[in-house]
């Protein structure tokens, strides 16, 4: 058997640096881009989220304008009701004005 020189042994150690190298360079270009895809992802949940945030506010601006609507039309009932009460107040009233009328006249 021939004895191995000190190349022979740091041929093999260089070649695994190398390759090492070579492996990390590799990752540092996939973390770069899971990196890069990781903004991309979360500026388009921020922008989503905006977009149902603005969503929830005109959600809660149609709730206040549907209450103030019904407020109002609960307020217009109560008038109608009573212009009801007093119509019905006045037929009574023109009709024993009518009785009144035809007695005299007969």
């Amino acid at each position: 058997m021939q004895d191995a020189g000190p190349d022979a042994t740091i041929d093999p150690l260089r070649q695994l640096e190398d390759k090492l190298d070579e492996l990390l360079t590799g990752l540092r270009e996939q973390t770069g881009q899971a990196q890069a895809q990781t903004l991309e992802h979360l500026a388009c949940y921020s922008e989503s989220l905006d977009e149902l945030q603005a969503a929830v506010n005109q959600a809660l601006y149609a709730q206040k304008l549907l209450e103030e609507s019904s407020r109002r039309a609960s307020k217009g009932l109560e008038r109608v009701d009573l212009l009801a009460s007093q119509l019905a107040g006045l037929k009574e009233s023109v009709g024993q004005l009518e009785q009144a009328v035809a007695s005299v006249l007969s």
